[in-house]
């Protein structure tokens, strides 16, 4: 998915697209580039911390009721977050986030892997981002704020830092 940040569709936008396509990635274009990043954002956020704290794969967090819970509550955190950010969200991102999980059910998500590896996590750019933005907003985000904390914790401990 590529886009303008104006939402216009530039010719621009289509010969990357095309050269893209002519290269054999399959490549669509979008007026809400916006929409498509913060829903992947929020797709992230819900999974991605969740398997580093539990060493979970994708799908084995969807099996823990209370686990699945707190994922979708990660999602309406950041959803607020859009929301008053102005950001159209084109999908709903539980069901996105619950179609990914089970998609890649076998997967241990980039986050457990860079864990696992003593590697710097992407945690201040998914969970600590719609945080940030959040208290920009004067929107509560307490569990994308509690889950950036422990996987910084997490990832310290890791590396050997702790």
């Amino acid at each position: 998915m590529i886009g303008e940040l104006n939402g216009i569709i530039t010719e621009r936008v289509r010969n990357i697209a095309d050269t893209f396509s002519k290269a054999g990635l399959s490549t669509r274009v979008t007026d809400n580039i916006d929409g498509t990043v913060w829903t992947k954002v929020l797709i992230n956020a819900s999974i991605n911390p969740f398997g580093a704290l539990t060493n979970m794969k994708n799908g084995e967090l969807l099996i823990i009721p209370e686990i699945k819970e707190l994922m979708t509550e990660i999602i309406c955190e950041g959803i607020k977050v859009a929301q008053k950010n102005d950001v159209r969200l084109e999908e709903d991102p539980v069901s996105l986030m619950i179609k990914t999980a089970e998609m890649t059910a076998q997967n241990k998500n980039s986050m457990l892997q860079d864990i696992e590896k003593g590697k710097i996590t992407e945690i201040d750019f998914i969970n600590g981002a719609i945080s940030n933005f959040g208290k920009r907003k004067g929107i509560p985000t307490p569990l994308n704020r509690l889950l950036t904390y422990l996987i910084k914790g997490l990832s310290k401990k890791a590396k050997g830092d702790a």
